[in-house]
C-alpha cells in the first residue's frame, strides 16, 4: 500500500464494518474488531462495549428500583440497541424485570399486563397461604387477581391492621362494609413494588402481634 501502510484495523459497529468491507473489496487489507454497545455484529458473541453498557444499565436500574419501591411506582426503562435487543434482554433478566420488549419478537402489551397482574396476585396470595395469622376465605379458581380479600384472627385485629396500615401509607384496605375483613385492590395501576410493600408490612404486623 501507499505511504507504508500495510493494512487497516477498524474498531466499531456495522457502519464501520461496511466501510471496512468496501476497503477490503478494493484490495486494501482490513481487519474488523467488533466494538459497539448494541452487540449486533454477526459471528460475535459479545462486542467491545456491550458489557460496559449492560453494567451501566444495571447500575441505573438498581438506583431507580429504590425510588420505585419507596414510592410504589412502576417504571418503563428504555435502553439503546437499535434493531438488536441484547441490552434490553440481558439487563432485564439481571434486574428482574417483569416484562422485556425487544425488536426481534413482536410485543404483546395485553399479555405483558396479564403477566404482571398474575405475578402481583401470586405474590400476595402466596404470603396469605403461608401465613398462620392472615387468611384468605376464597380458594383456588374463585380468587380474584384484582381484589384480594383477607382476614386477621379477629374483627378487632382487622380494624387495628387497617388503622396501622393507613398510618404507614397503605390506604383503602378496609373490606366491604357488609362482610368486613380486609381487601387489597391491585388493579393494573398498582405496581409490583406496591404489592411488595404491602406484603412486607403484613409480615411486620404479624410478627408484632403474635
Amino acid at each position: 500500500m501507499c505511504d507504508g501502510i500495510d493494512g487497516i484495523v477498524t474498531i466499531g459497529g456495522d457502519g464501520t464494518f461496511r466501510g471496512a468491507t468496501d476497503l477490503s473489496i478494493r484490495g486494501i487489507p482490513t481487519i474488523g474488531i467488533p466494538g459497539t454497545i448494541d452487540n449486533d455484529i454477526t459471528a460475535s458473541d459479545y462486542t467491545i462495549g456491550f458489557d460496559t453498557a449492560m453494567n451501566t444499565v444495571i447500575e441505573v436500574v438498581d438506583r431507580l428500583r429504590d425510588t420505585c419501591e419507596s414510592h410504589a411506582r412502576c417504571n418503563v426503562v428504555e435502553v439503546m440497541g437499535r434493531d438488536c435487543g441484547d441490552i434490553a434482554l440481558m439487563t432485564g433478566i439481571a434486574t428482574g424485570a417483569v416484562a422485556v420488549c425487544i425488536p426481534e419478537i413482536p410485543f404483546d402489551e395485553d399479555a405483558a399486563i396479564e403477566k404482571i397482574n398474575d405475578a402481583k396476585a401470586a405474590k400476595l396470595y402466596g404470603f396469605l397461604d403461608d401465613s398462620s395469622f392472615f387468611s384468605c376465605p376464597v380458594k383456588g379458581l374463585d380468587r380474584s387477581r384484582m381484589n384480594v380479600v383477607f382476614r386477621t384472627p379477629s374483627e378487632e385485629m382487622d380494624a387495628k391492621f387497617v388503622a396501622e396500615a393507613t398510618a404507614a401509607g397503605l390506604t383503602q384496605l378496609k373490606g366491604h362494609r357488609l362482610v368486613g375483613g380486609c381487601r387489597a385492590s391491585i388493579y393494573n395501576a398498582m405496581p409490583m413494588e406496591g404489592v411488595k410493600k404491602l406484603v412486607d408490612f403484613m409480615k411486620e404486623f404479624e410478627a408484632s402481634h403474635t
